[in-house]
This record gives structure tokens, C-alpha cells and sequence, in this order.
């Protein structure tokens, strides 16, 4: 069953059994990294949950309304276009619904999609949800960040946490989905196990991204700060045109760059970016370990910055004179 979804066949296994089963938990956790299938797995499981079957697959009446998001015992609740989290009348809404009981069949499935962006006054209203769920309700809750959830919650629900993907399967997917299998490979080590990121990679020019930031690790460090302002200038300009969700994956692909350099000089792992291994090893040979840790925590300081609406440009003129001030040569 659900064969067409790849990786965490431990989870495929145990929702099969839910569906055997008559004591079931009434809430699930799917939490994991973007990409990796969550709510593909969560449709997936409350198709065949509603499915008066079981299965999922068998075109019976619930399986055809299903299908054209039209099921009167399914609900989804996810982040409204303008709102950066889930609000508390999303969630009034939902636990008003709680009081019919399930139209076709005998199960009602709620996926609640982004639970961790939420804030505490709707946080806990799903907590009183989960607390008395309706007798014929599934709650199906995804998160990518654990830690930013109420204890409270993860002590009322059993966790799924879903791991990364093979980079061959993420590779399998990618060029079925896009025509670039030139660059499926470059695109499967960069995405870390997600085909969502590896799709969102090649829809942001991911590698135009990274080459700017390999230069720019290249050219460092230097003892003239200003030289290397001039000599980065027209760089920085094209940088700093980008849309603000550009930028901050062109943090990650320097972050990754800076990984693999790491690598390079202190173990014997693979690499993100296997395919620019050369140029990676010139740069090792020029920097040393403990001024590649403090540049990586230097990105790390710069993503916080972005994500806390400081301005773009200060964000990276401050980011590239740290790092060439961290980035001492042996």
C-alpha cells in the first residue's frame, strides 16, 4: 500500500496496521523536515481511513469524492495565503465542526497542516481538542519544527518522524517531475534527503545561487577588506537584487559550501557538493578548521537576521567582512 510514496516504510507499515486495527490512537504527529512527504502520507492514510474499504483505491463512493476534494468527513485546516501561522479561528471553526458526527462513513479525518505556526492562544485550543477528541475523529497534525511544540501536545499524540530520503529515490523523483537530468544529481546531494527542496532548488536557479557564493568563499579571506569589496561589488549588487527568500537560500548553499570545506579538512564523509570537489579542496588548503566553524555560525547569525526582518544589506556586508575576519590563512 501506497507503494507510489517513497521512503519511511516504517510509518507506511504502521498507519497499514491502524487501519486493521479497533484500539486506535487518536492523534497523530507527522513531523520532519519540508520535502519529505508528510502530508503526501497524511492524504495518502485519510483516503484509505474514509475508504469504505480501507483501501483507498478502490473507487468506491468516498474514494471518488476524495479524490476531487469533496469529501464531506475530511477537513484541512493550513496557513491562509496572508497569514505566516494557524489562528485561533481557524481553529473555532474546526471545533465547531466537532459536533457532527461523519456523513458516509464512520470516521472523520482532520489533517491540521504547520502545527508548530501557531501561536499559544490557538496552540491551546487544539489542546482541549485533543484532550476530549470526538469518538469518531482522527487528528492528523504535521510540524516540521518538534521543539517549538507544546509539551502538552506531543504527551497526547503518537509521533511519526519522518527521516530524509536517499538521494538516488529523491534523484527517481526529480526527473520525473522536472527536465533537467543533467542536473538531477547536483540537485538530489543539495537537497538533503527532500524532494520538495530539491524541486524548490531548481525553481530558484539554486546553482546560478551557488556559484556567487563559491566565489565569494574563493576569494577569501584577504588582509585588504576593502579590496575585496570593490572586487565583490558587482556580486553583492546581484545578491542583493534577489527576492529575500533567494537570499536565504543563498545562505544555505554557502552554509553547505562551508560544510564540505569542513569536511574536507577533518573527515571522510560525502560531500553536498561532490560536483565542485576541486575548487572545495583549494579553498581547504587555505583556511583553517576553527575559522570554518565560526564562519558557519556567522551564516547562521545571518539567516536569524533575515528571518528577523533586518535589512538586506546590512545583513550581508556584515556577514562577508565576519567571515573574511574568521577565515585566517595557515
Amino acid at each position: 500500500m501506497w507503494e507510489d510514496i517513497l521512503g519511511n516504510n516504517q510509518h507506511k507499515k504502521f498507519l497499514q496496521h491502524y487501519l486493521q486495527s479497533d484500539a486506535r490512537p487518536h492523534a497523530l504527529l507527522f513531523v520532519g523536515a519540508e520535502g519529505l512527504g508528510k502530508r503526501l502520507l497524511a492524504m495518502a492514510f485519510a483516503k484509505s481511513l474514509l475508504c469504505f474499504n480501507s483501501a483507498g483505491n478502490d473507487n468506491c463512493q468516498s474514494c471518488k469524492q476524495f479524490a476531487v476534494g469533496a469529501h464531506p468527513d475530511f477537513v484541512e485546516v493550513k496557513l491562509e495565503d496572508d497569514k505566516k501561522t494557524l489562528t485561533i479561528d481557524q481553529v473555532r471553526d474546526l471545533i465547531a465542526g466537532s459536533a457532527f458526527a461523519p456523513t458516509l462513513g464512520k470516521n472523520k479525518v482532520v489533517l491540521i497542516n504547520d502545527i508548530d505556526l501557531m501561536r499559544t492562544e490557538a496552540a491551546n485550543a487544539i489542546l482541549k481538542l485533543l484532550e476530549e477528541p470526538p469518538a469518531s475523529w482522527t487528528i492528523i497534525l504535521t510540524a516540521t519544527k518538534e521543539e517549538r511544540l507544546l509539551p502538552t501536545i506531543l504527551s497526547r499524540v503518537v509521533t511519526l518522524r519522518f527521516k530524509p530520503l536517499a538521494a538516488e529515490d529523491v534523484k527517481q523523483v526529480f526527473s520525473e517531475q522536472i527536465d533537467d537530468k543533467e542536473h538531477a544529481d547536483i540537485y538530489a546531494r543539495l537537497s538533503d534527503g527532500s524532494i520538495g527542496m530539491a524541486i524548490s532548488l531548481f525553481e530558484h536557479d539554486a546553482l546560478d545561487l551557488r556559484k556567487h557564493a563559491l566565489k565569494l568563499l574563493s576569494s577569501l579571506p584577504t588582509r585588504f577588506p576593502l579590496n575585496l569589496a570593490v572586487a565583490l561589488e558587482g556580486e553583492l549588487d546581484e545578491i542583493k537584487r534577489l527576492e529575500r527568500v533567494d537570499i536565504i537560500l543563498w545562505l544555505r548553499l554557502l552554509q553547505l559550501l562551508l560544510r564540505d570545506i569542513l569536511v574536507l579538512k577533518t573527515a571522510d564523509y560525502e560531500l553536498y557538493n561532490e560536483d565542485v570537489h576541486f575548487e572545495l579542496q583549494k579553498i581547504a588548503a587555505n583556511v583553517t578548521e576553527d575559522g570554518l566553524q565560526k564562519s558557519l555560525a556567522e551564516v547562521e547569525r545571518a539567516n536569524a537576521d533575515l528571518l528577523g526582518n533586518v535589512g538586506v544589506k546590512q545583513v550581508l556586508e556584515n556577514l562577508i567582512l565576519n567571515i573574511n575576519t574568521e577565515l585566517e590563512r595557515r
